[in-house]
């Protein structure tokens, strides 16, 4: 499990984190967000496993988004 904290003023389409899986079979392995991430506030990259803001954060009406991602 990886967390961040984000603040809302964080810019849309800002990188947060980068995850990055090894295959030992050398395979190319995609990375989609699976669950949580409730009003789409996060996205993936899918190629490249970069997760960044999609859309603006509101501390108002959410102070806590939960994304499941798959590899």
């Amino acid at each position: 499990m990886v967390g961040c904290k984000c603040y809302p003023s964080l810019a849309v389409q800002l990188c947060l984190i980068i995850i990055l899986c090894i295959d030992s079979a050398a395979s190319r392995i995609r990375y989609e967000i699976t669950a949580g991430n409730i009003g789409g506030a996060f996205a993936v990259k899918n190629e490249t496993g970069a997760i960044y803001v999609a859309s603006p954060l509101d501390y108002e009406t959410r102070k806590f988004v939960s994304t499941h991602l798959l590899s």
